[in-house]
């Protein structure tokens, strides 16, 4: 689809390298948001959000993550998911043969890519705390396993 929305640009507007950055932008995008889109990542999310506020029943430690900061990631994946949904849709429409090409609407697309990925960024620090606790959980599973075995 990506490729299907740079070919849809006149070649004066190819010469300059800001098109092709744009129509890359938009193919990295796509495909995280199909990826995330696929693997069910926004439901995901947001259980994980509900099972931290629950675990951490208000109280903030270095571990857990601060309500406001939840709030901010809930809202990004709220801000994520509909602009991934605003990038498909009107990238299919653009890249319709009979859809003459125009400025506005590719600078729209581009514009709710961008605001997909600012989405995502709202999300690095709580995935980041989340998957720093499963591994340190995991760890401990082992070690204790190993003990459990050893002393047996």
């Amino acid at each position: 689809m990506a490729k299907s929305f740079r070919l849809k640009f006149p070649p004066n507007l190819l010469k300059h390298k800001k098109e092709k950055i744009l129509a890359e932008l938009l193919a990295i995008r796509l495909r995280e948001c199909l990826r995330k889109q696929r693997g069910n990542y926004w439901m995901r999310m947001e259980k994980r959000l509900l099972q931290n506020e629950k675990e951490n029943g208000g109280k903030n430690n270095e571990r857990e993550i601060k309500g406001e900061d939840r709030t901010e990631c809930r809202e990004g994946l709220v801000q994520e998911q509909i602009a991934c949904m605003n990038v498909y849709a009107f990238s299919c429409q653009f890249i319709q043969p009979s859809f003459p090409f125009r400025l506005v609407p590719t600078r729209i697309i581009v514009q709710e890519a961008r605001l997909a990925e600012d989405g995502a960024e709202k999300c690095k620090k709580f995935v980041g705390i989340q998957t720093a606790v499963q591994r340190n959980l995991k760890r401990r599973q082992q070690v204790a396993q190993k003990r459990n075995f050893i002393s047996s």
